[in-house]
């Protein structure tokens, strides 16, 4: 017997959500020197000056999590395929992607594939290759 008991055959249909999976990176820079973030696939450079906080929050429906390399003075963070960013400064938000990492190459991580792709001197010495927010 179908009747509107409140059954599961009377649930309203809502469309299938992904799961978000977030990954967050903090810099407080303590130093009297700036700090450079540059983020990988965005192309974007972030300078935090002495006592100025950077969070990089990346969101995405699929897992993965920032990848990251310290240089010296310069951090670079790479995202992971599907993910978004958004940069903020000071709890201010400065910076929000419009599209996602794109889907790499079965086995690839975005550092292999950047790497592979620009390599390392080449990413490093090009300024097209580079904004500074």
């Amino acid at each position: 017997m179908h009747g509107g008991d409140g059954g599961a055959a009377d649930a309203p249909i809502r469309p299938r959500e992904e799961p978000l999976h977030r990954d967050v990176y903090e810099l407080r820079n303590i130093d009297a020197e700036p700090v450079a973030v540059l983020a990988e696939p965005w192309v974007e450079v972030f300078v935090a000056g002495p006592g100025e906080t950077l969070r990089f929050v990346a969101s995405s429906g699929v897992p993965g999590a920032f990848e990251t390399e310290h240089r010296g003075r310069e951090i670079v963070l790479h995202g992971w395929p599907g993910s978004m960013l958004e940069v903020f400064r000071d709890d201010r938000s400065v910076y929000r992607s419009t599209a996602p990492v794109p889907p790499l190459p079965s086995g690839m991580s975005m550092r292999t594939f950047v790497d592979l792709l620009f390599g390392r001197r080449a990413a490093e010495a090009d300024p097209r290759r580079r904004r500074t927010r």
